[in-house]
C-alpha cells in the first residue's frame, strides 16, 4: 500500500457536502482506504474568473492503485459529488480532487506530474497538508510540509531569506563589504538543527550588531569514534526558514574540506580545563571546538560572538583561547532555554523516544534540588552533588559525571566560597548523551 495525499476543494453548492460526498466516494473504491481528512478552511481563489471563495483541505489515503488509476478514480469521485465541466481554466467548481503527493515518487507525464507542480506556492494546500502530514516530505527538494510552509509563509509576508554562503572567497567578500562599511558584525557559531537555544542567541545578536551571520557546520573534528556524526541531525532547508524569521543576514555553511582540508595539521588546544568532565569521557573533542571555532573567528572576523551556557564548559574554554590568543571579539553567553518541563533544549533530544524523554527531565530536577540547597545554605560540595545523585537513581539514570566546580576555572570544589559554582552534569539517557548544568554567579546570589 503506498500512502498518498490529495488536496480538496469546493466553492459551488453545499461545499462541505460535496467534499465530503467526494470523500466518501473515493472510500468505497477498491483499493483506496481514506485514512485522515484536514478541517476545512475558506479561502480566496487562486486565479481564474471571478467566483465564490474556496472551501480547501487535504486527505492521506493509502492505495493498491498506481498513479494513473488513482487519477482517474479522483475524477470519478469529482464527477459523483456533482462536478460539472464548465470548460474554464481554474473555473467554479463543485468539488476538486488533486493528487499532491504519491509516497516518494517523482513523475511527470503529459496528464500527471507529482508531486503537483504547484502545491509548493498555494497555501490553500500547504496549510490543511501541513496539519495532518507536518513531517511529511517533498520527495524533489527533501523539505518536510511545515517547512515548506514556513518557508512561504514567510516568502508571502515579505521576509527575506538569509543569504547562504558555503565558500571561503566568497565569505572573505561579504565580511571585507562589513568591515568597509563599519557595520558591527554579530556571530552565532552553530552545528545546525536549530531550535529556540539557537534563535534566541541569534536574537540577541539582532538587537545589538548591524549584521548577523550564522555558521552552520557539523564538525567531525569534536566527535569521537562510535559517537553520532553520521547520524547527527542535519536540515540545512529548515535552519534557513528559521534564521530568516529571526533576521539572520548570512548563513555560513562550508563543507568538510574547506573547514578541514586533507593536510590539516595546526591543532588549537586549550590545556588543562580541556580535560576535565566532557573532556576526560570525550578525549580530543575539546581539541576540535577550539580549533574550528579558532579557524571561524579568523575567517568571520567578528565584533561579538554568542554561545549557550548549556555547554558551559565549552564557554569557558572559548573564552580563555579568546583571552589567551589576543581575538578582538567580545563572547557571550546567553542563557540556557529550556522546554516548560525543565529538559534544556538540544539537537540530540531528537534522539530520546517518549519514556527516555520522561525520565531525562531528572537532570534538571537534580541540578534545582542543589541550587534549592545552596539557596537554603549548603556549601558543602559533595552534598550537593549528592541531590543530583540523588534524583537521576530515582529516574534510573547513571551519570558520567556529577560536578561542582569554580565558574571561571572549572577547578572542582569541595566547598562553595565567595566565588560561587556551577553545578555540572552529563548522563547517558538510553543512548543519548545529555549534559546540563546550573550556575551560581556569587555568593549571596
Amino acid at each position: 500500500m503506498t500512502i498518498a495525499y490529495i488536496g480538496l476543494g469546493s466553492n459551488l453548492g453545499d461545499r462541505e457536502e460535496n467534499l465530503r460526498k467526494a470523500l466518501e466516494v473515493l472510500g468505497a473504491m477498491e483499493g483506496i482506504e481514506v485514512r485522515e481528512v484536514s478541517e476545512f478552511i475558506e479561502t480566496r481563489p487562486a486565479g481564474g474568473p471571478s467566483q465564490p471563495p474556496f472551501l480547501n483541505g487535504a486527505a492521506a489515503i493509502s492505495t493498491e492503485l498506481p498513479p494513473q488509476r488513482l487519477l482517474a478514480a479522483l475524477q470519478r469521485a469529482e464527477r459523483e459529488a456533482g462536478r460539472v465541466p464548465r470548460g474554464v481554466r481554474w473555473g467554479p467548481r463543485e468539488a476538486d480532487l488533486d493528487l499532491i503527493l504519491y509516497g516518494d515518487l517523482v513523475l511527470s507525464t503529459p496528464d500527471l506530474e507529482i508531486p503537483h507542480p504547484r502545491f509548493r506556492d498555494r497555501l490553500f494546500v500547504l496549510e490543511p497538508l501541513a496539519s495532518i502530514a507536518p513531517q511529511g516530505r517533498d520527495p524533489v527538494t527533501g523539505e518536510t510540509i511545515e517547512d515548506l510552509l514556513r518557508r512561504l509563509r514567510r516568502r508571502k509576508s515579505g521576509k527575506k531569506e538569509p543569504r547562504l554562503i558555503t565558500r571561503r572567497a566568497e565569505l572573505d567578500e561579504y565580511v571585507a563589504m562589513v568591515k568597509r562599511n563599519r557595520f558591527s558584525l554579530g556571530f552565532v557559531p552553530t552545528m545546525g538543527a536549530f531550535h529556540e537555544g539557537h534563535l534566541s542567541l541569534m536574537r540577541a545578536a539582532r538587537a545589538r550588531c548591524d549584521k548577523v551571520l550564522v555558521s552552520v557546520f557539523v564538525n567531525p573534528t569534536q566527535f569521537g569514534p562510535g559517537e553520532d556524526y553520521e547520524r547527527y541531525p542535519r536540515d540545512l532547508p529548515r535552519d534557513l526558514d528559521l534564521a530568516g524569521e529571526v533576521g539572520v543576514d548570512v548563513v555560513f555553511a562550508p563543507s568538510v574540506e574547506e573547514m578541514v582540508p586533507p593536510d590539516h595539521s595546526t591543532w588549537v588546544t586549550v590545556e588543562g580545563i580541556s580535560d576535565l568532565y566532557c573532556g576526560a569521557s570525550r578525549p580530543g573533542h575539546f581539541r576540535g571546538v577550539a580549533t574550528i571555532v579558532c579557524r571561524l573567528f579568523h575567517m568571520v572576523r567578528p565584533d561579538l560572538a554568542w554561545f549557550g551556557s548549556k555547554d558551559y564548559q565549552q564557554s569557558v574554554i572559548i573564552r580563555r583561547m579568546v583571552r589567551d590568543l589576543a581575538f578582538p571579539v567580545e563572547v557571550i553567553v546567553g542563557p540556557t532555554v529550556r522546554e516548560e518541563d525543565g529538559l534544556a533544549l538540544s539537537s540530540r533530544n531528537a534522539y530520546l523516544s517518549p519514556e527516555e524523554r520522561t525520565r531525562a527531565t531528572a537532570l534538571y530536577r537534580g541540578l534545582t534540588r542543589a541550587r534549592e540547597a545552596w539557596l537554603a545554605g549548603e556549601r558543602d560540595a559533595a552534598k550537593l552533588a549528592a541531590r543530583v545523585r540523588r534524583e537521576l537513581a530515582a529516574a534510573e539514570i547513571e551519570p558520567e559525571y556529577v560536578a561542582v566546580a569554580h565558574p571561571d576555572t572549572l577547578a572542582a570544589l569541595d566547598t562553595v566560597g565567595e566565588a560561587g559554582a556551577v553545578v555540572l552534569v552529563a548522563a547517558r539517557v538510553g543512548e543519548t548523551r545529555l549534559i546540563d548544568n546550573v550556575l551560581r554567579v556569587e555568593e549571596g546570589s
